[in-house]
């Protein structure tokens, strides 16, 4: 969902220019946090999971998905990549219209219309590193000193990268590498 803010964060490297989206994965915790606080219906479905657990267990599997990026370098790095964030509200309208058919159950668009309100305000300014490390902090404190969160926190990451990763390599082209046939395998066995 982040990466949806970073239309106009044109990166010129080696006469090219490209998308960046470094950082993504704070916005999309960000967004994550936001929509379950907001959305009633989210939270009443969720069967069998204590509200804070499930909570962490998503943003902590969002926030690390590019840790083998380093999380920690990414963060001191968001400052400069949000100034490129484009928050207008054509976007937020366009983002809703193409995605208001998926929220079946009701609550779940209002809660939707809100959290886009809530986040267009949030993100005016860029996040403060210490905001982002105190986001990193509290998630890793609630997923890791619990054995339970931690092997579904995991397991939740494991899933997000796999799907990650397959969409990326089908999007560019590539794949034949043994790390992609391994998350592909894990995909194939696992998840599909």
């Amino acid at each position: 969902m982040g990466k949806v803010f970073y239309q106009n964060n044109f990166i010129k490297e080696n006469n090219s220019r490209y998308l960046s989206f470094t950082g993504h994965e704070f916005i999309s915790a960000s967004f994550f946090d936001e929509f379950y606080i907001r959305d009633t219906a989210l939270r009443k479905n969720i069967i069998g999971f204590n509200d804070i657990k499930i909570r962490y267990i998503v943003e902590f599997s969002i926030l690390y998905h590019h840790h083998a990026m380093n999380t920690r370098l990414r963060s001191d790095n968001l400052s400069y990549f949000q100034k490129g964030l484009s928050i207008s509200q054509q976007l937020l309208e366009g983002l809703y219209s193409n995605l208001e058919r998926f929220f079946d159950i009701e609550g779940d668009k209002e809660g939707f219309q809100e959290t886009l309100k809530s986040i267009s305000n949030r993100f005016q300014k860029p996040m403060t590193i210490n905001e982002r490390n105190e986001i990193l902090r509290s998630v890793w404190k609630e997923i890791w000193i619990n054995n339970l969160n931690r092997r579904l926190g995991l397991l939740f990451l494991n899933i997000l990268l796999a799907v990650d990763n397959l969409a990326a390599s089908r999007k560019r082209g590539r794949g034949g590498s043994i790390f992609h046939q391994t998350i592909e395998q894990f995909y194939n066995y696992y998840i599909k």
